[in-house]
């Protein structure tokens, strides 16, 4: 069976790649670097979930179409316990990572998948001729 087609992750993964390209460079430019620290690792973890979500939910189409066994969870302790890392890693070495930059960062991978979703939906609508 083919899995679902979701053209649009490699956007998200431009758009994240480009976040922490920037991050990255920040990091070196400036002297905040605790702060762009926890960014990037704050948006290194979500762009994990992120991709992590994708593969859990193509296993739960794979098993809502084929309809044998056992029933794939959605990864959701694996996903908490991911987010949890780098604050725990930010509270070990607060002079290296901040921790509240790590808590800004994590919702960076949800943030570009939001972001491309409603720029495709308003591209398909303007060649729609729909609005």
């Amino acid at each position: 069976m083919k899995p679902v087609d979701w053209p649009q992750g490699r956007m998200v993964n431009k758009l994240m790649s480009a976040f922490l390209a920037l991050q990255a460079v920040l990091w070196l430019l400036t002297p905040q670097k605790p702060f762009f620290a926890g960014l990037f690792l704050g948006g290194l973890v979500g762009l994990y979930n992120i991709h992590y979500l994708a593969r859990r939910l193509r296993l739960l189409e794979a098993y809502a179409s084929s309809g044998s066994g056992r029933r794939p969870g959605s990864g959701m302790v694996n996903r908490f316990l991911m987010a949890v890392a780098p604050l725990l890693i930010a509270v070990r070495f607060p002079g290296w990572i901040d921790w509240r930059a790590v808590l800004i960062g994590l919702p960076a991978g949800l943030v570009a998948v939001l972001l491309v979703e409603f720029w495709d939906v308003r591209k398909n609508a303007a060649s729609d001729g729909k609005g």
